[in-house]
């Protein structure tokens, strides 16, 4: 998905049903190949043995044709519904972050004025992300607000997105327990959660393949992080974020545009 992609993009359906098409098309003339060489191969059976084998020579070069327009097309299916879990609301189960370059050694990621610079090869298990940069220092100790590994070449952030029930989980890209009425949208270096009156709650984005930022609040056990105006990381308890008192908070300036079910990957213009 790209940043120009029309709010008129066709559903998913009609996606599936005009690829199913042009792959139909596509096989035709190999099953009428197919056809007239069987038709031939068993002509050539009345006539020898020899004759026989170029016949069924002929038949397997095209039954591994067949074989690899299959694998083509079960490919480009695969592409098809893992690049998006669209659904009939507009939500976006899963969301996947860029491929890593092949020359990429390390990854840098943000939130907030802290940063953390990570080799690649020891990002195999998910390492802690450390708040290196905040008025409350003192109080970070033992508490993390995420944490990074590389999984299938591509960098992923998990944590807990703080709301007033349940936190929202992602893990691997997986958005799990987003409440009703909430949306995602997204395209191919970034996506954004709003809540249900559509104001953003968390954004994360890559304007390199290994480099990340997160925006947004927090949840870790008892306390919850967040970006206050200065862009510096704060740390609160969450039944002070119950209470709506969390101290200087940063409102995320909205990215895509809503609803995401009709506006996929389009950003937002004031």
């Amino acid at each position: 998905m790209s940043e120009t992609d029309s709010p008129n993009r066709p559903p998913a359906w009609k996606r599936l049903w005009i690829h199913l098409v042009d792959l139909l098309s596509s096989f035709i003339p190999i099953i009428d190949a197919v056809r007239k060489s069987w038709i031939w191969i068993k002509s050539e059976i009345k006539e020898g043995a020899a004759d026989m084998r170029k016949g069924w020579h002929l038949f397997l070069f095209v039954g591994a044709v067949i074989g690899c327009v299959c694998f083509y097309a079960g490919c480009e299916f695969e592409k098809l519904y893992s690049r998006r879990g669209d659904n009939p609301k507009g939500r976006i189960n899963q969301w996947q972050p860029p491929e890593l370059e092949k020359i990429t050694h390390q990854v840098l990621v943000k939130y907030g004025r802290s940063f953390g610079l990570y080799e690649i090869k020891d990002l195999t298990n998910p390492v802690p992300f450390e708040v290196n940069n905040s008025p409350y220092m003192g109080q970070l100790q033992g508490y993390h607000p995420f944490s990074c590994h590389v999984k299938n070449n591509r960098v992923y952030v998990d944590l807990q997105i703080a709301t007033q029930t349940k936190p929202i989980q992602i893990k691997d890209g997986k958005i799990i327990d987003l409440p009703t009425g909430w949306q995602v949208n997204g395209n191919s270096n970034s996506f954004e959660i709003v809540s249900g009156e559509e104001i953003p709650v968390f954004q994360e984005f890559y304007p390199g393949t290994n480099q990340v930022i997160i925006k947004g609040t927090i949840r870790s056990g008892d306390k919850v992080f967040y970006l206050d105006t200065d862009n510096s990381v704060l740390i609160s308890d969450f039944q002070s974020y119950l209470l709506g008192e969390l101290f200087n908070r940063a409102k995320l300036a909205q990215h895509f545009t809503y609803p995401a079910s009709e506006f996929p990957g389009v950003i937002f213009n004031k």
